[in-house]
């Protein structure tokens, strides 16, 4: 501890880190473990010993541990990869251009980082935990969405704007056209999600809190970033690759892709078509030639004069002339239904989280402390505190974010009058109280105490005096005599718990500039620390 305070926290941990990645790289040299691509280390058996008595050698670091968190995140991280040149392949095939989908891919990943300048260095959020990569599968769907709407605004556009325009008076009309189209449509998704994303951040989790708002900024960022790259690779696109043919072909006998490997899977039309049969399929035979009818004047080019007189004999379908639609809609309302009813239902898990595989080392090391070895099953149940003297915690400069740092400073009651025989009497009830408390359910065992493990200063100090004082109790003494003996009491003895083990009084018995200021018990909860939060909450 003198060490530790010399050094100051920070580089101490830097050091002993050091320490023990030094000792895991010779342990890992000397069993021969060696990780495999993705695959840990830790999932080799370090053996010793002749042949036919060999052992399983073990061991465990919180350093270790983290460090071996961290490389099992990564690696299903890398997964994400896939996620991201899926996205990109089906962008390029949508748009059939390999320039629009990478350039697409591309503006979408760069909202990550453009959030989290504004994550970071505006809002001066420091906290970033691995909750944050999953943002990268949300934005995938949320950008490739906007540039696929854009991208079929920028389609609809061909059909929608008078052929009579040419050169740059038509690409200023259908860019204006596509973003009158896609925009709404862009916004209402973009921020309906980032306002959810934000309403995370009044979670009292951090994690959580922290992933909404990273989760939103990046939803923002995609958003501005849709509307000002997408148009704009899209015109440069549509002048380099798509216009000169257009000079040497007529407008209506174009390719509408340049990709012919991909003009037959993304033909317009063709989809169109089938769709809109599916949905008629059992109407009458009039109203389907009334659709295919309709169809046929929608692919061809459009002058002021075949665009006035479609839009003038343009009529609302009927949805009784659409079984097929009636039978989707239903059909998908009671799906809806059932995911809601489900849903209602669903409960925290009831075990707790598992990160490792069972033959990783780490999951069999967390085996032996789970009961097996007494000396360290008290640190895996709850801890609880009772205390007496301290008013409330002072946080100027508390930042949530960094809960290491700048923790506060205590304000105290009135000093406490410990000497006094009724408070004598009210600690030592509390003590009984608290170590005889029934648990109704939720609990290992019958009391909401572990057996031995409520550590109660006042009890122990009695007995200390009445061994060291001819046979006097703690009753009846002064103030300033009974804090004199209590501070002795403190520096001279260490706690006795057999459930319970803490190396001094000093944070149970506090004296504040020689004055005891405040004291509290404690105890180990017979609750699992990893337990199902469900019990948990079913215990008093």
């Amino acid at each position: 501890e003198k060490k530790i305070a010399e050094y100051g926290k920070k580089k101490a941990d830097k050091i002993e880190k050091q320490l023990v990645q030094r000792t895991e790289n010779d342990l890992l040299s000397k069993y021969n473990m060696k990780g495999e691509g993705l695959m840990s280390a830790y999932l080799d058996r370090a053996r010793d010993g002749e042949s036919g008595k060999r052992i399983d050698i073990l061991w465990w670091n919180a350093f270790v541990e983290n460090s071996q968190f961290t490389q099992t995140v990564n690696s299903d991280f890398t997964l994400a990869i896939c996620s991201i040149i899926f996205v990109w392949i089906w962008i390029s095939v949508h748009t059939a251009s390999i320039i629009i989908g990478t350039v697409s891919i591309l503006q979408i990943l760069l909202s990550i980082p453009l959030a989290l300048f504004f994550y970071r260095v505006i809002l001066q959020i420091k906290y970033i935990s691995v909750m944050q990569n999953l943002v990268v599968f949300v934005i995938l769907g949320i950008g490739a969405d906007d540039v696929f709407v854009f991208y079929d605004a920028w389609r609809q556009s061909e059909a929608k704007i008078p052929s009579d325009f040419f050169g740059n008076d038509r690409l200023k009309e259908r860019i204006q056209f596509a973003y009158q189209r896609a925009f709404q449509s862009i916004f209402n998704t973009s921020f309906t999600t980032a306002v959810a994303f934000f309403a995370t951040a009044i979670a009292e989790l951090v994690p959580i809190a922290t992933f909404g708002i990273f989760a939103a900024i990046c939803v923002i960022m995609n958003f501005a970033l849709v509307l000002t790259v997408t148009p704009a690779v899209v015109i440069i696109y549509h002048r380099r690759f798509v216009a000169p043919k257009e000079t040497q072909v007529p407008a209506h006998k174009t390719k509408k892709s340049t990709c012919t490997c991909c003009s037959s899977v993304f033909d317009e039309e063709k989809w169109v078509r089938a769709y809109l049969r599916l949905l008629t399929c059992g109407s009458d035979e009039s109203r389907r030639s009334s659709i295919e009818k309709e169809l046929d004047t929608s692919f061809e080019p459009v002058t002021p004069k075949t665009l006035a007189e479609r839009e003038s004999t343009l009529k609302p379908p009927s949805l009784r002339d659409k079984p097929i639609a009636w039978i989707l809609v239903l059909g998908l309302a009671a799906f809806s239904c059932t995911m809601c009813i489900l849903a209602s239902r669903l409960r925290p898990p009831a075990q707790p989280e598992v990160w490792f595989t069972s033959d990783h080392m780490n999951t069999r090391t967390g085996k032996l402390f789970d009961g097996v070895y007494g000396s360290n099953e008290a640190g895996y149940y709850p801890a609880l505190s009772i205390v007496w003297g301290m008013d409330k915690l002072k946080r100027k400069n508390f930042d949530p974010y960094v809960p290491d740092r700048n923790r506060g400073k205590v304000k105290f009651s009135n000093p406490p009058q410990l000497h006094l025989d009724l408070s004598q009497d009210q600690v030592l009830e509390a003590c009984r109280g608290l170590r005889n408390f029934i648990c109704k359910s939720g609990c290992i065992d019958e009391h909401l105490a572990r057996p031995n493990s409520t550590v109660c200063f006042l009890e122990q100090f009695q007995e200390w005096h009445i061994q060291n004082f001819a046979g006097n109790t703690t009753y009846g003494l002064g103030e300033t005599l009974f804090n004199q003996r209590l501070a002795t009491f403190r520096e001279e003895t260490v706690p006795k718990s057999e459930e319970n083990a803490i190396a001094s009084w000093e944070n149970l018995i506090g004296f504040v500039d020689g004055e005891l200021r405040f004291f509290r018990i404690d105890t180990r909860l017979s609750l699992d620390l990893e337990g199902a939060i469900e019990k948990k909450k079913t215990s008093p």
